[in-house]
């Protein structure tokens, strides 16, 4: 019984905290990815193909088709995502797809970010205190394929 007791007010006593995490973590994601999906549904035509390395609520709030540069419901980035050279592939795949806007963590892709021959910036969120989100800035890039 005192050891329940002691277990619960250990609980209790850091329930403070965990609350202020949740309420930083829902903040991050509303002014980033929920914020860029209405950017997206704002600024894009309905069908236009986007490329995303953090597909949940952008998608969900664009309703744009996607490529999800992290493989979940694009599988065949997979294999793409282990070679030395995955930015060159995953441009390659995507401009095979004609992806007209890529959304990525620049950290996450740093050789595709900087390749401006290919992905001009159009857009960017950036968080003042990131807590949950993948890094601290999303672009939104417009591509340039060569035909």
């Amino acid at each position: 019984m005192l050891v329940s007791l002691l277990v619960a007010a250990g609980s209790g006593w850091g329930l403070p905290e965990m609350a202020r995490q949740y309420a930083w973590n829902v903040d991050n994601i509303n002014e980033m990815q929920v914020a860029l999906g209405h950017w997206v549904a704002a600024h894009t035509p309905p069908d236009a193909l986007l490329a995303l390395n953090d597909i949940g609520a952008i998608t969900y709030i664009s309703e744009r088709p996607i490529v999800d540069l992290a493989g979940l419901v694009t599988p065949e980035v997979i294999p793409l995502l282990r070679l030395p050279d995955r930015d060159a592939r995953l441009a390659e795949l995507m401009a095979a797809r004609d992806v007209q806007y890529v959304i990525i963590f620049p950290t996450w892709f740093p050789d595709l970010a900087t390749r401006r021959d290919l992905l001009e910036p159009i857009h960017r969120v950036t968080l003042v205190h990131n807590t949950i989100a993948g890094g601290q800035t999303m672009v939104v890039y417009r591509t340039h394929w060569r035909k």
